[in-house]
């Protein structure tokens, strides 16, 4: 109850942007987006969360301490 879903037509943008980086590495094409924009775009998201009242995710920075 109270839900409600809505479907846009068309590709999700994650099969876009997975198609830009495949044809990035095979292709050698520029990548539509750049590191700058990927910082920019977490602080939005950090932001978003703040404004929201949630913890943000800490950045992971060792690959040790991954499960085994």
């Amino acid at each position: 109850k109270g839900r409600r879903f809505e479907r846009c037509p068309g590709e999700s943008t994650y099969a876009y942007q997975l198609r830009a980086f495949v044809a990035a590495i095979q292709q050698r094409a520029p990548f539509p987006s750049s590191a700058v924009d990927a910082v920019a775009n977490m602080r939005v998201i950090d932001a978003i969360y703040r404004a929201a009242g949630l913890e943000l995710r800490l950045p992971y920075h060792s690959a040790s301490a991954l499960p085994r």
